[in-house]
């Protein structure tokens, strides 16, 4: 057990996966008080006596929209296998060694997901076979996506309260330095690290200066994400064809006019009628009409011009990790097919680059395609340029730009595949696949091959390089830096 503010907490030992130690597990401890719909995360409740924190926390509402075999992809890639979901989700999972100690070095995930979907709770993310191999304090909060994590500019809420989501990410920081002494963990020797859309978190935690930690690894991702989403989505909410903006298509669908079900007599009041309306009717018609919700600029969670803030050196100055994988984007180019790696070049330059026929020339140049070239086939060489374009140069970038304004960087490429982790036929090394190995978590879904030492030693020197530079950030994962 545990004793906190907040009450008193009774985990679970178990043995961590793949031939790690004993663990701690505490599952789903609230770091904030029952979510009420749109309003930012308030100080958890206190609880009457013991509370049992054994079982998986749920995931917040999440939303997988596109084609049904794009959704049915996604969902088999990244929610598998689903999780309960609930509006009351702002917890956390806590492992912890089970050998005792005090002042070790904390962990704390944010996961990825594209701000739309996504949890702490999933296995890939069990922290314990990190916490026993590196002796290590892991720390894995859920934060709200989708409309109830990243409503928009139209709901109407204050302009600093427009990304919730991101606010859940500092009250669950905040949570840590208050508490995790308690789990033998040292408040000023935390690492906050991410992927993807977690990346960006994290990428955005650094340049808007917020304290609370004192490195940072990003993992296929950095601020650049968010730009890019509001690039698309018309820098607010995406804007469909009629002009209206997903909250505005969310209100017609809930028949939010002057008479609707969810009004509770507050006239044509689009943010009591949404606010009113059940989560799951919601989550319904989010995803089945494709409706966008991202972040927002906000002048508080997400600046504008992130990467002008980086190069201007106005970030909070810790040493970071930035790394990307070697192939992301074929699992974005596959789903689309539903998991068919199948597509058409010129297609996809033209949608990545519309009107800029040079460029698109230029780029088949560079990325040749056929036989005896470099690349085999049209989805070889689209899903290159993709990795490249939204993934490699913009690591390259930030941490070029980092390193020149004094901050400590360096820099990793993960290039490694195993058939027990390959998704579909020409998969490679794709967008979150490095993940299992940081977390020692591979191989846990059936596969009819078991993993191998290759596999099992790589992963283990890939947790001593994450858990080296978040016991010493100034020295380093174990190469130079950049």
């Amino acid at each position: 057990t545990v004793q906190l503010d907040q009450g008193i907490f009774e985990g679970r030992t178990t043995v961590a996966p793949n031939g790690g130690g004993l663990v701690n597990q505490y599952l789903g401890i609230p770091f904030a008080a029952p979510v009420q719909r749109f309003e930012p995360p308030r100080p958890p409740f206190n609880n009457q006596g013991i509370r049992r924190a054994v079982d998986q926390m749920p995931a917040c509402f999440q939303v997988f929209s596109g084609s049904p075999p794009e959704r049915a992809f996604n969902e088999r890639v990244f929610n598998n296998p689903p999780p309960r979901e609930a509006e009351d989700c702002l917890q956390l999972n806590v492992y912890t060694p089970a050998n005792g100690g005090n002042n070790k070095a904390v962990m704390v995930w944010f996961f990825g997901g594209g701000f739309v979907f996504g949890g702490g709770g999933l296995p890939i993310y069990d922290g314990s076979s990190f916490a026993a191999n590196q002796d290590i304090v892991v720390v894995a909060p859920n934060y709200r996506t989708n409309v109830f994590g990243f409503p928009g500019n139209e709901s109407g809420l204050p302009q600093n309260e427009r990304n919730l989501g991101f606010l859940d990410q500092r009250a669950a920081l905040q949570w840590v330095q208050r508490n995790i002494q308690r789990f033998g963990g040292d408040p000023s020797q935390v690492t906050i690290f991410g992927e993807s859309a977690g990346a960006a978190s994290v990428d955005l935690l650094l340049l808007t200066r917020q304290q609370g930690f004192r490195a940072a690894i990003l993992q296929s991702g950095t601020a650049g994400i968010t730009d890019a989403m509001m690039m698309m989505n018309g820098n607010n909410n995406g804007r469909f064809n009629n002009g209206n903006s997903g909250w505005q298509e969310l209100a017609n669908a809930l028949n939010c006019g002057n008479n609707g079900n969810f009004n509770n007599g507050g006239g044509g009041n689009s943010f009591q009628c949404i606010r009113n309306a059940p989560a799951e009717l919601i989550k319904q018609i989010v995803q089945d009409r494709g409706l966008s919700f991202t972040p927002v600029y906000d002048g508080n969670t997400l600046p504008a011009g992130a990467e002008r803030l980086r190069r201007d050196g106005r970030l909070n100055k810790v040493p970071i990790m930035i790394g990307s994988n070697a192939n992301e984007a074929t699992i974005f180019l596959a789903a689309q097919t539903g998991g068919i790696p199948s597509i058409d070049l010129q297609q996809v330059l033209q949608n990545m680059f519309p009107g800029n026929g040079n460029f698109q020339n230029q780029l088949r140049n560079l990325y040749p395609v056929g036989p005896g070239r470099e690349f085999g086939s049209d989805f070889e060489a689209a899903s290159q340029i993709a990795t490249d374009y939204a993934f490699g140069c913009p690591a390259e970038q930030a941490a070029r730009d980092s390193a020149r304004t004094g901050v400590r960087t360096w820099r990793y490429m993960y290039n490694a595949s195993f058939p027990n982790q390959d998704i579909f036929p020409g998969s490679k090394v794709y967008h979150s696949s490095e993940i299992p190995m940081v977390f020692g978590t591979y191989g846990s879904t059936p596969s009819q091959f078991p993993p191998t030492d290759l596999q099992r030693q790589l992963s283990s020197n890939m947790q001593n390089a994450w858990a080296r530079f978040a016991r010493s950030p100034n020295d380093g994962p174990g190469w130079n830096r950049v």
